[in-house]
């Protein structure tokens, strides 16, 4: 059984606000004698005793734990994503407690009141927030870093996809194509004026099925369909091949997981992974440590590849230690 601080007083025969002055370094604790810090000393030796470091936190202020709210852990992403993270805390002495909407709205407010009640010095929220909604108290001048969706209420930290969506109107223009069908605000807001290109906003959610997603493109005589995943373009484009002009896809490219070969990929929107983790752990702690009340929005710059570029990339990665867990476990080999 581990030893407590009650333990090491009977030990001493002291009180065990005595045993806690001295080992927390109190200012009071000069005037202890040096003999009882001795035998203090020596019991703590003998018994082994370890300092719990989430109540020395707390007395602090702080539990050093990092809250995580995304929508599922079981994709090969997000549980490469969460364990990335994980790691990179662990270098700053954080640690990482995850919470899960599994894509119910009616759950994100609880994950994010769970993982405060349960003291987290801040959180990383991978959700969208509807920036017409008002910031809800038990928010304001807490450590919320939005780390997916645009929104100029909260601290955010996001990919930089102007450079990119300048490059994937370009290309549309060489194809003749007009008009993409996305569920993304900001990559609306980083169209380039004057462009000749038109977004259309809609929500995924909105469409059960990819025949019900499928009708709606063509509804808005979209010539591009920009979906939100690997998976999510591999299953759209695999359950309708037999159909007739199908849109070209555009999706987020993170890990080797989201590579696969179609005729009509356009390409990828490339999210450098590595430095989006590390740099969103170091903004977290920031906040955290550094609290400041004026809200920051910080962007890493994105590229678009074509899919010869995405190959290339693919190839790359594979090759790379950093992606061994996810090349060996899940096995990559010919995706699709």
């Amino acid at each position: 059984m581990r030893a407590t601080i009650k333990d090491i007083a009977e030990q001493v025969g002291v009180s065990k606000s005595l045993v806690s002055m001295y080992l927390n370094n109190h200012p009071l604790a000069e005037r202890i004698a040096d003999t009882t810090k001795r035998k203090i000393d020596e019991v703590v030796r003998n018994m082994d005793y370890q300092p719990s470091s989430m109540a020395r936190s707390l007395r602090k202020g702080k539990t050093r734990t990092i809250g995580l709210v995304i929508a599922r852990i079981s994709s090969v992403y997000s549980s490469f994503y969460s364990e990335t993270l994980l790691n990179e805390l662990e270098k700053y002495d954080y640690q990482l407690l995850i919470s899960l909407t599994r894509f119910n709205q009616e759950n994100e407010r609880k994950c994010l009141l769970n993982l405060i009640n349960r003291q987290t010095d801040g959180i990383l929220y991978g959700l969208y927030i509807d920036p017409e909604e008002p910031v809800p108290s038990f928010l304001k001048n807490y450590p919320l870093l939005l780390t997916y969706h645009p929104n100029p209420n909260y601290n955010t930290i996001l990919a930089d996809d102007r450079i990119p969506m300048q490059d994937v109107c370009e290309l549309m223009r060489e194809k003749g194509l007009k008009k993409i069908f996305s569920a993304r605000l900001f990559y609306k807001t980083a169209l380039p004026a004057n462009s000749g290109i038109e977004i259309s906003h809609h929500f995924w959610r909105d469409y059960k099925t990819n025949r019900e997603l499928l009708e709606a493109v063509r509804a808005e005589k979209a010539d591009v369909l920009e979906l939100g995943s690997c998976q999510h373009a591999a299953s759209f484009l695999n359950e309708l091949a037999g159909e007739k002009d199908l849109p070209y896809i555009l999706y987020p490219y993170g890990l080797p997981s989201d590579y696969f070969e179609h005729p009509k990929i356009l390409g990828a929107i490339s999210k450098p992974f590595q430095e989006m983790v590390s740099g969103q752990v170091k903004r977290i702690i920031e906040m955290v440590e550094e609290p400041k009340k004026e809200i920051s929005h910080l962007h890493i710059p994105a590229k678009f590849m074509n899919p010869s570029e995405l190959k290339k990339l693919y190839l790359e990665q594979l090759a790379d230690p950093a992606y061994k867990v996810i090349v060996d476990e899940r096995k990559i080999t010919s995706p699709f």
